[in-house]
This record gives C-alpha cells, structure tokens and sequence, in this order.
C-alpha cells in the first residue's frame, strides 16, 4: 500500500489528485478550493434567539455532512501538454467520476449506546485504490485499535472487539438514495458518545464547467469545476 495524502492535522494537500485511473498535477499554487459550504439555515426568533436546522440524511449518518464542489485551475504551455488532452477527455466523458485530493477529512457522529452500525458519508479512497491513509476512527475520545476493509459490512455482522469493519464497496443509504460506506465497531460505546472518523473521501464528481482562456501564444489556462452528485 501507498502512504500518501495529509492528516487533518497535516496543513496543506500534498499530492497530484486522482480522478478513475488518471493522476492530475497540482493545480495552480494557491487556485485550488474544495467548498464545501455548512448546509444550515439560522431562524431568528422574535424574542432575539436562534435556532438552527439542519438536513437529516437518515439514521447513521454524520452530525454534519455537507456537498462539496471543487476548482481546479490549471495553466497549460509546452511543459505539461498532456494536461490539455486530460481535462478535455474528463470534460466529455459522462460521469459520476471519482475524485480525491488524498486530503484527511473529519466528520463527528452522535452515537447511541451500544451503537455500533453508521455510515461513512463517501466511499474510502484507501479501500478504492490501495492508496493513500486508512481511516482512523475514535469513541469517546479512545482510538478504535484495529481497521479492517471487507468487500461488505452489515449490521449483523460480528466484529471482533477493538476493530472496526469499514466496507470497501458503497451502498445506497436506505433513507437518503446517497451513496454511502457502511462501517460498524466491534465495541460500541457503554454510553452515549462522540465516534470521530478521520479518512480520505473518495467523491463522487461530474465536470459542471470548464471554461478555457489562451492568455498568450502556445499557452491555455483551464479551469474545470466539479460538483459533487450522487
């Protein structure tokens, strides 16, 4: 296995990205956004207070868990040629594609007692392409000892105490329709507690828009955006 990608505590992305069986180079220094806006409305209550509502995507999911769209600027001369080819290929093709920055991503859940069956919000790009960092999972503060990818996880499955079991092929979420990756502890919290997940996502993407500017002679800049689908 490839170790590559940045922990949430590593600043920065520090690999060519991926998208199905295509390595992309960095975009342009400082151009590139993963945004991914809080999907949350504030209601302002006559009295001065607020309160907060957000989507519910089912049971087992992330307390929060919100789209992501990506920009991926690129300026393209005679030193990297092939990136033209690259992006016009991805440009015409149908999607979904698959996409990740080999970036760590953190998302918190709420789990009952004895709560042991949730679902990551993506698929794991560790367990798609054997690259990358396996997911990190803690209860309550403790980490989770051993991570272990099947082709499939249920909720009747029986995990040995101290593991978890993270599927490595996506189902739909039985409430939401979304693409998800079941996963299930094998010691579920006494009480109820905060289950944190660190992991590299592998998003589910389709090109929304590229547009392309020839800003001097044997150059062009591309600019393609992709937004999250299911």
């Amino acid at each position: 296995m490839t170790a590559r990608g940045s922990k949430t505590s590593e600043p920065g992305i520090v690999d060519g990205f991926r998208i199905d069986d295509q390595t992309l180079d960095m975009p342009v220094t400082g151009g590139y956004v993963a945004d991914a806006p809080i999907q949350q409305t504030l209601f302002q209550s006559m009295a001065g207070g607020g309160t907060l509502s957000f989507p519910f995507r089912g049971a087992g999911m992330p307390d929060r868990c919100d789209p992501f769209a990506f920009e991926l600027p690129y300026d393209i001369d005679d030193t990297n040629p092939d990136m033209a080819e690259k992006l016009e290929l991805l440009r015409a093709t149908m999607g979904p594609h698959f996409f990740t920055d080999w970036k760590q991503r953190l998302y918190v859940y709420s789990f009952r007692a004895s709560q042991a069956f949730a679902y990551l919000p993506r698929e794991d790009a560790f367990a798609r392409w054997g690259e990358g960092l396996p997911a990190e999972i803690s209860v309550g503060g403790t980490p989770v000892t051993t991570i272990v990818y099947k082709p499939s996880v249920s909720e009747a499955d029986t995990v040995p105490a101290d593991e978890a079991w993270i599927a490595s092929t996506a189902v739909r979420h039985p409430f939401s329709g979304l693409w998800v990756a079941p996963f299930k502890l094998g010691t579920p919290p006494v009480v109820a507690a905060q289950v944190i997940v660190r992991y590299i996502p592998a998003f589910r993407v389709d090109v929304v828009n590229m547009p392309t500017s020839f800003s001097a002679t044997g150059r062009e800049d591309k600019h393609p955006y992709l937004q999250e689908i299911n």
